[in-house]
């Protein structure tokens, strides 16, 4: 429980941090019609992030794609590697503003690359409200699977106009030396209920 707030404070204070020297910017859809509802990592048959922002754990990493597919379909799938203590977690967000007051649903198409007893990485998914300068998280963890599995996170959201909504899959965190443990994401859909 520990490693997870630990993971989510983390994951917060690099979403919420924004200078000029960051070559990562901040990507904004304003329009629900645009939620990446069963986003496939790839366009055209080709990897691609597709809107998402990619926020490493230092600064060599790099998005990382493979063709490791959940039975859903498609090609491309996400691979996020977990980070050692103390860097962050490596994470990709998508945000979202303009949004109305609701239930919205995050689901996730994720497994793992190995099952080592005790240090598996702690991958999540997670629903984070922005109001005012102030966030509040809904977040869940991606399982210990080896084969892929659906993961899907609700949240009531009361939200004003000026508010915005992120979307986050986090790759997890550990002190173990389980580095290569990586996490695979898949088949995305974000949606209001």
């Amino acid at each position: 429980m520990v490693k997870i707030f630990f993971t989510l404070s983390v994951c917060l204070a690099l979403i919420s941090c924004n200078n000029s020297s960051d070559s990562i910017q901040q990507s904004i859809v304003m329009d629900s019609t645009a939620f990446p509802n069963h986003l496939f990592f790839e366009k055209d048959g080709v990897a691609s992030l597709n809107g998402w922002i990619f926020h490493p754990s230092i600064s060599s990493e790099i998005p990382l794609f493979e063709m490791e597919t959940p039975p859903t379909g498609g090609t491309w799938s996400l691979k996020l590697h977990k980070a050692d203590f103390p860097h962050p977690v490596n994470t990709v967000t998508e945000t979202f503003i303009n949004l109305t007051s609701g239930i919205y649903e995050l689901s996730v198409w994720t497994k793992m690359k190995y099952l080592l007893s005790g240090i598996n990485p702690v991958g999540s998914i997670s629903i984070i409200k922005s109001s005012s300068g102030v966030s509040s998280i809904a977040t869940m963890t991606t399982g210990d699977s080896t084969e892929w599995h659906l993961v899907t996170l609700s949240d009531t959201l009361s939200l004003n106009r000026t508010d915005s909504v992120t979307i986050m899959l986090a790759g997890g965190v550990s002190d173990s030396a389980a580095h290569g443990n990586a996490l695979w994401f898949d088949d995305v859909t974000f949606r209001k209920k």
